[in-house]
């Protein structure tokens, strides 16, 4: 072999393991991420408000078509009514852990998109998600 032959094929060994090395690293790089960004997932409630002005508050995960799928459902219910002592009339608002109600719901809601206005995630430090850990032991 004369020396130009073996210095492209030294040169085209080098490029085979760049190339390796380059699809090793983003291999590693997606199993990270996709490993953390599932782990942040699981941690993660959203408010889903419907068009008929109820709220419901769980975990957010899409479905082909036009449905959603919410599990680990939370909802707000008005509780019980007090005369205050100016006399106004304060509510209190109970965070209602679903499929407590006489039917005995599945923890889990399949939604048509076309009644959802808007969903958003719940702050980390916000009221409901302080409740939905109280009531989980968290």
């Amino acid at each position: 072999m004369d020396q130009t032959s073996q210095s492209t094929g030294s040169r085209t060994k080098k490029i085979l393991w760049l190339i390796i090395a380059i699809g090793i690293v983003v291999v590693i790089l997606a199993v990270v991420f996709g490993q953390r960004a599932s782990r942040r997932k699981a941690d993660i409630y959203e408010a889903v408000f419907l068009d008929n002005n109820q709220v419901y508050f769980g975990k957010l995960s899409e479905l082909r078509g036009d449905f959603i799928k919410l599990t680990d459902i939370y909802y707000l219910r008005a509780g019980t009514v007090q005369k205050g002592e100016a006399g106004e009339l304060p509510s209190q608002v109970d965070l209602i852990k679903l499929g407590s109600e006489l039917h005995g719901p599945r923890d889990e809601m399949i939604i048509n998109r076309e009644h959802v206005i808007f969903y958003e995630e719940i702050g980390d430090q916000s009221e409901i998600r302080k409740l939905i850990r109280k009531d989980k032991g968290e």
